[in-house]
């Protein structure tokens, strides 16, 4: 978490992404629904990181 910059959330976010990718990457789905699944896991994973930063405002 960097706490400095107020970017809280982010690394872990991308870290899940990243898990999130290479789950899907093994998934025997077509390339377009792929990249339509990994599009769709950013919201919530964005969402999350923003809760993150607000409550950590708060503090």
């Amino acid at each position: 978490m960097n706490s400095k910059s107020g970017k809280y959330g982010i690394e872990e976010s991308e870290a899940w992404l990243l898990c999130m990718q290479k789950a899907v990457d093994l998934q025997p789905y077509e390339a377009d629904f792929k990249v339509y699944l990994m599009e769709q896991l950013r919201v919530p994973a964005e969402r999350i990181r923003q809760v993150s930063a607000r409550a950590h405002q708060a503090d």
